[in-house]
């Protein structure tokens, strides 16, 4: 009779910990456009993930049994699909927003910009600060961490660009970089949450647009800070299907997924 009981303790610990194995293995993705993130969900495959969908346009169920969830959303982001990805993220999920998932359509569900800790601001001159979007740049992703697992872990980085950081008085050095041509470039997104940001990658751009011979260097291309019992991850590459297909740009958000805090 022990025995019977032992074994059936042990088929149930066993089970428990197939359960969160899987768990952890487990990604939602919740987008409004999706080729860019087929790619994403073919790496995330090929290394053992198990990828789920929702578009902006579906119910959004439970987020209980994801290991992380990936936003992708370039138009208005609805209200309670916002409301379930904060929450879930205060309770100890990790949560990638990608590229345009910080941008001026955002700000018409303003809890979530105010959870990210970004402002865009819309009525300035984009010299004194105001928020700018562009097409057709090239971008290069400068490595402002490069002790950090995230920016480091099974990566060698192709390029090297000098950088001037905006957010420190460091002075100007060469940093490893990527490089994303034919992206789109986001100008003067503001954080307002002080230092809690852990700033991972500046950009390089440069259009005439954005001003005639005017070089941006934003420390602004990726960070993530924690949320509650979780963790917030951000990029800013991925216009185009070419910016997913980058393998180092693949492994940065693999890196965020078995990143030890």
């Amino acid at each position: 009779m022990r025995r019977l009981t032992s074994l059936l303790v042990l088929a149930t610990m066993c089970s428990g910990l197939s359960g969160a194995a899987e768990s952890s293995r487990k990604i939602l993705i919740l987008y409004d456009e999706k080729p860019q993130m087929d790619i994403l969900a073919k790496r995330l495959q090929a290394e053992g993930y198990t990828v789920d969908w929702t578009s902006t346009k579906e119910q959004l169920g439970s987020l209980d049994s994801y290991f992380a969830v990936v936003v992708f959303v370039h138009s208005q982001f609805p209200a309670p699909q916002a409301d379930a990805v904060i929450a879930y993220t205060q309770a100890g999920g990790r949560m990638i927003a990608l590229h345009h998932s910080i941008s001026s359509a955002k700000a018409k569900t303003p809890q979530w910009l105010n959870f990210l800790g970004v402002v865009l601001p819309a009525k300035k001159p984009i010299e004194e600060g105001g928020y700018v979007w562009q097409h057709d740049v090239g971008m290069k992703m400068v490595n402002l961490a490069p002790k950090h697992y995230i920016t480091t872990h099974n990566i060698q980085y192709p390029a090297k660009a000098e950088y001037k950081r905006s957010d420190t008085d460091e002075p100007s050095r060469e940093y490893d970089c990527l490089e994303f041509p034919g992206t789109e470039a986001f100008i003067n997104h503001t954080f307002t949450d002080g230092k809690e940001k852990t700033v991972l990658y500046g950009f390089i751009c440069q259009h005439p647009k954005l001003g005639d011979n005017k070089v941006w260097m934003q420390d602004r291309a990726g960070w993530l800070k924690p949320a509650g019992k979780g963790w917030i991850f951000y990029f800013m590459p991925g216009h185009t299907v070419k910016d997913l297909e980058n393998p180092i740009y693949q492994q940065i958000i693999l890196n965020c997924l078995s990143w030890k805090p």
